[in-house]
């Protein structure tokens, strides 16, 4: 378990009122990761639109035209 039970004031069954510590820090971990996954993806796709209403094409389109252009293709 995490360092918090080593302080000399929680013991073991002091803690185990509050439920299974080990438990409850790996379910408020992965609540964070998908918050931040979520903030992320929120934010592509944002980004994807700004690029379709500029350029009036997806990103992904114009992602591998730049690099053609780039590279004396187009």
């Amino acid at each position: 378990m995490y360092s918090l039970l080593f302080c000399k004031h929680l013991t073991h069954d002091r803690v185990k009122v509050f439920g299974d510590l080990q438990h409850a820090v790996e379910k408020a971990i992965q609540r964070y990761m998908v918050e931040q996954m979520t903030e992320k993806i929120a934010g592509l796709q944002q980004r994807a639109t700004m690029y379709r209403m500029k350029y009036n094409m997806e990103p992904v389109v114009f992602e591998l035209g730049t690099r053609f252009c780039r590279l004396g293709i187009l």
